[in-house]
């Protein structure tokens, strides 16, 4: 198991620390995980995780939202919203071992691949189909697809919140219908792992997964 600390409040944990029953943890209340993210040790109940997402306005004008889907729902949840971009994407993948701020902090290597390259959403889908696992389950990668001419995007972020982002409201309302339909609303209050202390979680197995996938794509390690 690999283990990305993401904590913002600035400790630095031992993981060897952590009872190994914390690393095989499922759930918090009715919120399944993904084996990509873990609580911080010992996790506090305010921090236990709920579907919704939540609405903000970016800088550059447009409208954009975070949204926080239970394992079951969440890879079924991203398809569906890929299909609400029109017309090809560009797609951004990005695979970080070791967090910027970890880097800098005690001079560790910042090991950090990116590529992109013009595709079909059919074409991303089906990259991710053949590397379902490595999409759902590994916490160093974020994906990103991006209508070029409407602005309109969609990311699955490294801590498994899905990101959706549209030029105004009446877009993003349609890029959000997929979470609606799964009866995932807006709920301001929410929890987002991003906001807490967790672990990011993956295995030596998604290195190659992760290689196959930027072969499927045309994406060249950069």
């Amino acid at each position: 198991m690999l283990i990305r600390p993401h904590f913002i409040d600035g400790t630095s944990p031992d993981p060897e620390s952590i009872p190994a029953s914390h690393w095989r943890l499922t759930h918090s209340g009715d919120f399944q995980y993904t084996d990509a993210v873990r609580p911080a040790y010992p996790s506090a109940s305010a921090d236990t995780p709920r579907e919704g997402y939540q609405e903000r306005c970016e800088p550059n004008g447009f409208v954009s939202c975070e949204a926080m889907v239970s394992r079951k729902k969440l890879y079924n949840s991203l398809v569906a919203t890929l299909l609400q971009l029109d017309g090809g994407v560009t797609v951004d993948l990005r695979r970080q071992t070791v967090s910027g701020r970890l880097a800098q902090a005690h001079q560790l290597p910042h090991d950090f691949y990116a590529g992109s390259s013009v595709k079909t959403r059919e074409a991303l889908i089906g990259a991710m189909s053949v590397n379902r696992t490595l999409v759902r389950n590994d916490g160093f990668l974020t994906i990103r697809a991006e209508n070029p001419d409407s602005g309109s995007s969609v990311a699955l972020t490294s801590d498994k919140t899905l990101v959706l982002c549209a030029e105004n409201k009446k877009a993003l309302w349609k890029l959000q219908a997929p979470l609606r339909a799964r009866g995932i609303h807006p709920d301001p209050s929410g929890f987002h792992t991003a906001q807490v202390n967790h672990f990011n979680i993956s295995h030596t197995n998604h290195n190659q997964n992760f290689a196959n996938m930027l072969v499927y794509l045309g994406i060249k390690r950069g």
